[in-house]
């Protein structure tokens, strides 16, 4: 577990509060947030980098980030998604970084199963190791994969076929530079 100075704590906290949360609600997302382990910066990208940040579905808009639904009024569903992440497991809370989807859609990726979910965020971690930027993963995650039709990493990962992928990412029959630099990237959500 990571130690925080209090101005990096207070550092989440002001930019909260400067949306709009009031400051027990800013000081209970940065609690969470640093809590679960997160780095100052990932916190802050957690809650408003434009791509990379988590995604929360309201119910009559597509997904904002979480500081533009602060700025909207809404810190205390922002303060719902911080602790549903931080109470998911570490290997959920890197799955949803680094492919870019929320607890609930992690789940469903991993059916619930540690195992599973252990075995992608391997994955993930293999992809970040290779790819060196967690956007990168997550646009690789969503890239068609040669000789599998349509499907991506996601899709099969949401078949069941983490196993596979993994071995295939380690013998290089995926290999993540050459999708990424010529593969089609298909933002159609898992």
């Amino acid at each position: 577990m990571r130690l925080f100075t209090r101005d990096a704590v207070g550092s989440v906290t002001r930019r909260i509060t400067a949306a709009g949360a009031s400051p027990d609600v800013a000081d209970a997302i940065a609690g969470a947030l640093l809590g679960c382990g997160l780095s100052t910066a990932e916190a802050r990208e957690w809650l408003a980098h434009e791509n990379r940040s988590y995604p929360i579905q309201t119910p009559m808009m597509l997904s904002q980030t979480p500081i533009a639904l602060i700025e909207r009024g809404d810190s205390e569903l922002v303060l719902s998604a911080a602790l549903e992440f931080a109470q998911a497991s570490a290997d959920e809370r890197m799955i949803a970084r680094l492919f870019g989807g929320d607890v609930r859609a992690v789940r469903r990726l991993t059916r619930a199963d540690p195992d599973r979910a252990h075995v992608i965020a391997g994955i993930a971690a293999d992809l970040l190791k290779r790819l060196g930027d967690p956007e990168r993963v997550s646009y690789v995650g969503q890239t068609r994969l040669p000789g599998h039709g349509d499907r991506r990493i996601v899709d099969r990962l949401l078949a069941g076929q983490e196993d596979a992928v993994a071995a295939e990412l380690a013998d290089g029959t995926i290999d993540a530079r050459e999708l990424e630099r010529s593969g089609e990237l298909v933002f159609t959500g898992w």
